[in-house]
């Protein structure tokens, strides 16, 4: 008989109510956490007493602020990657060649080299409508791979020679692996594979030992899993909906969860195997679109900033 997989609880820190929080990455050089509401656009900067220092209101949807070099951040919003300056001045710096109208980027996150790697949905949520595109650091935009649904959650293995990819409709989680110097992928396998009935991966993130931590929306759950695919930790929270997660804080020993407080198309949810029903209930249950937090022994890799 396999041993039972031990199960932690993570608290409340911040009771946010966001539509869907999301994104969340620490700021080395700032030491505070980012992370925003994906539908308003609301954008967030925590301190290390979960308090909001700072609140940027975008006013439309936001995938991703990522923390810059130089200071300021990366905004991917729609089909395009804005800078936002340190001085509160912003400017363009690359588009996805796509319809924002019908296509926009639903994930985006730093590589070690500081380039953005970025994962698109069109708005019908068509099989093998979205892609995955990497800005270099010249602001060039590139489609690398093409024919996925819902390109989600990304990170790499602490040595920097393995990228993860959710698609989330196909219930896969993949890696690759990755030439840092070139920007490029290789050897596409499936890492983890979720049955109808078992969820699908949204957000994840990666620790220092190589495991991956991913979020399970509609079972209060963030998963950690070895490099082979083995179930080692669950961490539960009260919101259903969770949506992703990163490690930070001075010691890269926080996991920070963020969750959504919207209820998910009963279609959707009817495709994954979850009673339609509970994707109502995940709207309100206590905490929904709150964060969470709790140190669970390990600890996070450096977060890259962005090179632009």
């Amino acid at each position: 008989m396999s041993a039972a997989v031990p199960t932690v609880e993570a608290p409340l820190v911040h009771d946010w109510k966001a539509a869907i929080a999301e994104a969340p990455v620490w700021d080395e050089r700032g030491q505070v956490f980012w992370c925003l509401d994906n539908v308003s656009g609301e954008i967030i900067e925590l301190g290390d007493d979960w308090s909001v220092r700072r609140t940027i209101r975008r006013g439309r949807p936001t995938a991703a602020a990522l923390p810059r070099v130089d200071g300021g951040l990366l905004l991917a919003e729609g089909c395009a990657f804005t800078l936002l300056d340190p001085d509160g001045g912003e400017r363009l710096l690359a588009a996805i060649d796509a319809d924002p109208s019908s296509v926009r980027i639903n994930e985006a996150k730093c590589d070690p080299q500081g380039r953005v790697w970025a994962g698109t949905v069109d708005a019908a949520l068509s099989i093998g409508g979205g892609a995955l595109h990497r800005v270099d650091g010249e602001g060039r935009c590139v489609r690398v791979l093409e024919g996925l649904t819902i390109g989600n959650g990304m990170g790499w293995s602490p040595d920097g020679g393995t990228f993860y990819l959710v698609d989330s409709p196909t219930g896969r989680v993949d890696a690759f692996d990755f030439d840092g110097a070139a920007g490029t992928l290789a050897n596409r396998r499936t890492v983890l594979n979720f049955a109808v009935g078992e969820g699908w991966a949204d957000g994840l993130c990666v620790d220092a030992e190589g495991c991956l931590w991913v979020a399970i929306p509609l079972t209060s759950e963030v998963r950690r899993y070895s490099p082979g695919g083995a179930l080692l930790l669950r961490v539960r929270v009260t919101a259903p909906f969770v949506t992703s997660c990163a490690f930070g804080g001075a010691d890269h020993a926080t996991l920070l969860i963020t969750t959504g407080a919207v209820a998910l198309p009963r279609q959707m949810v009817a495709a994954i195997g979850f009673d339609p029903d509970a994707a109502q209930d995940a709207a309100t249950a206590p905490g929904a679109g709150g964060l969470f937090a709790l140190k669970p022994g390990v600890k996070g890799l450096t977060e890259p900033a962005c090179r632009f």
